[in-house]
C-alpha cells in the first residue's frame, strides 16, 4: 500500500492519534468558532503526476466529499465533464494531530481525449471508473469500509454522459474494487445533481428530480424503486433525521418529508422562522448529532443556518471567529458533500477549492 503527500514518495498510513482522543490542532479551541486548519490545501498533494486531461484545479467542480466515521477521515474525488479527467482519491484524517491531505492513488494516465458532443465512457482502458462530477453520488459506507460512487453523471467527456455502475474505492489497497463487483443502479437514477443521503443503516436514498425515490441497499448492493414522489428541482438537498427515520427535502417551494418507516410516504413541509428562505435549493445540509438538528450552508454565502427537525423553523447559528470564505463562483461553489459532519469529533467542515485550507467548527 502506498500513498502520496507533497510528492510521489511512498509512505505508509500511520495515524498520529486514535479515535476518542482530541488532536493537538483542536485542543483548547472554543466551540462554535471557525477554525482554518493550516496546511490543508489539496493542491499541495497534486504534484508528481501530469493531468490526464483538463485542469486538476477543477477536482472540486460540481463535486462533493464524504466522511469515514473512524478517524473523522474526509474522502474527496471529482472532476468530470470537460473540467478534469483524473480519477484519483484524496483523504484528510481530521483525527491526526497535524491533518494533511493524502493522495491515495495516481490517476489513470491515459484517457480518451475530448471530442465535440462525445458523452465519454464510464470506465477508462484500465477498467477504473472515469472521472465525474461527484455531486452527492459519493458516499462512504463504513460497514464496507469503502468510498462508493452510487452511479454517476457528467463523466469525463463533452456530452454529459453518465454511468449506471456502482464503484468502490478501497482505502486499504488504495485502489478501486474490480469493475462489476457491485450491481448497477437503474438508469432512472441517472441525473446530474440528484438528492442523495445515507440513513442509519447506510442505505443510500436517491430522489430523482423527476420524482422517483430509490433506495440503494448497502447489505446487498441492489437498488429498489420505492415509488414516484412529487417533482423537485435539481441541486436540492436531502437531509436524513435518524431520530425519526425520515428524509427531508430542503426546497422552500417543494418542501417535503419522507417517512422511511412507512415506505417513504411523503407529506409536505413548510419551512418557517426568520430564515425560512434559506431552506432552498443550492444549499448543502448535514444532520448534526450533537445538536439534533439540520445545519444548512448556502452555496453563495458563508453563514450557517439551523433547522429544527420537528417545527422546521430555520434560524441563524452564530459561529464566532474569522468567517470562512464565501464559496467560489461557478462550479466550485456547488458544495454538495464538501459541507460535511464528522461525528466522532463533532466537527462541521467546509472545503472551498483545492487552493484553500479546510475550515471547520466544533459543536
Amino acid at each position: 500500500m502506498s500513498i502520496f503527500k507533497s510528492s510521489p514518495t511512498t509512505l505508509s498510513v500511520k495515524p498520529s492519534t486514535q479515535p476518542g482522543t482530541t488532536p493537538v490542532w483542536l485542543k483548547g479551541k472554543p466551540k462554535l468558532t471557525w477554525i482554518e486548519i493550516p496546511n490543508t490545501r489539496i493542491a499541495s498533494v497534486q504534484g508528481g503526476f501530469t493531468s490526464p486531461g483538463g485542469n486538476k484545479d477543477y477536482v472540486c467542480a460540481y463535486s462533493g466529499a464524504c466522511v469515514k466515521k473512524s478517524g473523522s477521515e474526509v474522502f474527496l474525488a471529482g472532476g468530470g465533464h470537460a473540467d478534469y479527467a483524473g480519477n484519483e482519491v484524496y483523504t484528510l484524517r481530521l483525527q491526526d494531530d497535524s491533518p494533511v491531505w493524502v493522495r491515495r492513488n495516481n490517476p489513470t494516465p491515459s484517457v480518451p481525449p475530448l471530442k465535440a458532443d462525445d458523452p465519454g465512457v464510464p470506465y477508462y482502458s484500465d477498467n477504473r471508473p472515469a472521472s465525474r462530477h461527484t455531486y452527492w453520488h459519493i458516499q462512504y459506507i463504513d460497514a464496507r469500509d469503502r468510498m462508493f460512487y452510487v452511479g454517476g453523471a457528467a463523466i469525463w467527456g463533452n456530452g454529459g454522459g453518465g454511468s449506471t455502475g456502482v464503484d468502490a474505492f478501497n482505502p486499504n489497497t488504495n485502489d478501486y474494487d474490480p469493475r462489476g463487483a457491485y450491481p448497477s443502479v437503474p438508469s432512472g437514477t441517472l441525473y446530474a445533481a440528484v438528492g442523495m443521503v445515507k440513513d442509519k443503516d447506510e442505505n443510500v436514498w436517491i430522489l430523482h428530480p423527476g420524482g422517483n425515490l430509490y433506495r440503494w441497499n448497502q447489505s446487498s448492493g441492489t437498488t429498489d424503486l420505492i415509488g414516484s414522489r412529487n417533482v423537485s428541482e435539481i441541486d436540492t438537498a436531502l437531509g436524513y433525521d435518524p431520530i425519526r427515520h425520515r428524509l427531508v427535502r430542503f426546497d422552500i417551494d417543494f418542501g417535503a418529508k419522507f417517512e422511511l418507516n412507512s415506505n417513504g410516504a411523503e407529506s409536505p413541509v413548510t419551512f418557517g422562522g426568520l430564515r425560512a428562505a434559506k431552506a432552498r435549493r443550492n444549499s448543502s445540509v448535514i444532520w448534526c448529532e450533537e445538536r439534533k438538528s439540520f445545519l444548512i450552508f448556502r452555496w453563495n454565502e458563508n453563514n450557517v443556518y439551523e433547522c429544527d427537525p420537528v417545527t422546521f423553523a430555520v434560524s441563524d447559528l452564530a459561529i464566532g471567529g474569522t468567517k470562512a470564505p464565501v464559496p467560489k463562483e461557478m462550479g466550485e461553489s456547488a458544495l454538495y458533500g464538501r459541507w460535511f459532519y464528522a461525528p466522532e469529533l463533532n466537527l462541521c467542515g467546509y472545503i472551498r477549492t483545492v487552493n484553500d485550507n479546510v475550515w471547520v467548527f466544533q459543536v
